[in-house]
C-alpha cells in the first residue's frame, strides 16, 4: 500500500503580517487548491496527515466545508498537532473532532497512541511527560509517526510544542524504528528520521527553507519519495528597497538596509505593492541603521505623521478600532 505523507497544511490560517484583506483569503483558498492538487496527481492508496491539519484550534465552517469535500471520498489517518489540540472549554469539540466525525474514512489519532496499519501514531499532548512516556512504550521494528520538534534545547514554547531528542532519536534507531515527524516546518532527513517538513508555505518565514515536499511511503518495499510541492524560485523572491516592482511571485520580501529617514518612504511604497500586487505575502524585512552620530534633518524626520503611516498599512477593519483608541 502506497500512504501519501502530509504535514503542516495549516488550514484556516489568516496572516495579518504582509497581508491585504485580499490577499489573506486568497492564501486561504489557495492551500486548498494546492492540497486538492496534490492529492489527485501524486499516486496513493491512503493519506497521513502528520499534525496541524489547521492553523487554529477553533476553524470556520468555511475551513470544515472545504477539509470536508477535500478528504471525504478519501481514506486518511489524521494526527493530532500542537494545533489541533482542541477547544479550551468544557463541552466543546475542536474543528479537527468535528471534520473526524464528518468523515466516513478517516481516522483520528487525538488522545493516545494508536497502531494503525501496523503503524505506530503518538498525537501530540498537552505536555513533555506525557509525550515522553508515549515515546518510551513504542516496540520495536516499527514506523512512527510524531509532531514535535527534534533536538529543541527549549525546555518551553509559545506555540505548546514538544521537544523530540535526540537520545529519543537514537533509542529509536537502537529499535530498529524509523520516525516520520511534523511540526518542523523545514524539511530535513536524519538517520531513520524523516522530518516532512510543511507542504505548502503559509508565511514568508516558510520560504525561506527551500522547496516543499510531500512523501510516498511504499509499505510493501518499506522505501520513502519524496516529491516536490512546493519551487522556491518559482514562488519566492527577494526585492531590494531601492527596486520595490510588480512580480509575478506568490511571496515577496523586500530587503535590504536604510537610514532612519528613508524607512518612511519605503513603508509607503510596500503598503503601495502590497495593494497592486497579486502576491499572498508582500514582508518588508528592511533594516533600519541608525548611525551613531547620524545627523538628520529635524524636518525629514518629524515632517511625516506615524499614526496615518500606521493606518495606511493595517487591515480596513483594524483602522477605526485604532483611532478609536486616540
Amino acid at each position: 500500500m502506497k500512504y501519501l505523507l502530509l504535514s503542516d497544511l495549516h488550514f484556516n490560517c489568516l496572516r495579518q503580517g504582509g497581508t491585504t484583506d485580499a490577499s489573506r483569503i486568497a492564501l486561504e483558498d489557495h492551500l486548498f487548491e494546492k492540497a486538492q492538487n496534490i492529492i489527485d496527481t501524486i499516486p496513493h492508496d491512503k493519506i497521513i496527515i502528520v499534525g496541524d491539519w489547521s492553523a487554529k484550534n477553533s476553524v470556520s465552517e468555511k475551513t470544515i466545508l472545504k477539509s470536508y469535500n477535500l478528504l471525504k471520498d478519501r481514506e486518511v489517518i489524521i494526527l493530532r498537532g500542537n494545533h489541533d489540540e482542541g477547544s479550551m472549554r468544557v463541552g466543546e469539540i475542536c474543528g479537527l473532532e468535528l471534520l473526524g466525525a464528518l468523515l466516513p474514512k478517516t481516522q483520528l489519532v487525538f488522545h493516545e497512541p494508536q497502531a494503525i496499519d501496523g503503524m505506530c501514531f503518538v498525537p501530540h499532548t498537552f505536555d513533555q511527560k506525557t509525550f515522553d512516556a508515549h515515546v518510551e512504550a513504542v516496540g520495536e521494528s516499527q514506523l512512527i509517526f510524531l509532531h514535535a520538534n527534534y533536538a529543541n534545547s527549549f525546555t518551553e514554547h509559545a506555540d505548546h510544542s514538544l521537544n523530540f531528542s535526540s537520545d529519543q532519536h537514537k533509542e529509536m534507531k537502537k529499535r530498529g524504528n524509523t520516525c516520520v515527524m511534523g511540526h518542523e516546518h523545514q524539511a530535513r532527513d536524519l538517520e531513520n528520521l524523516y522530518i516532512l517538513g510543511c507542504t505548502y508555505p503559509t508565511s514568508i518565514s516558510d520560504c525561506l527553507g527551500g522547496s516543499k515536499r510531500a512523501m510516498v511511503y511504499d509499505s510493501e518495499t518499506k522505501t520513502f519519495e519524496s516529491i516536490e510541492t512546493w519551487n522556491q524560485e518559482e514562488e519566492y523572491i527577494e526585492i531590494p528597497w531601492q527596486d520595490i516592482r510588480l512580480t509575478n511571485h506568490n511571496f515577496v520580501r523586500i530587503v535590504g538596509e536604510c537610514s532612519v529617514v528613508e524607512y518612511p518612504e519605503i513603508v509607503r511604497n510596500v503598503g503601495k505593492l502590497r495593494k497592486e500586487s497579486s502576491a499572498f505575502i508582500v514582508a518588508n524585512a528592511v533594516k533600519v541603521i541608525v548611525e551613531e552620530r547620524e545627523q538628520t534633518n529635524k524636518e525629514e524626520v518629524t515632517g511625516f505623521n506615524i499614526l496615518e503611516l500606521l493606518l495606511e498599512n493595517v487591515p480596513e477593519e483594524f483602522r477605526e478600532k485604532i483611532r478609536g483608541c486616540i
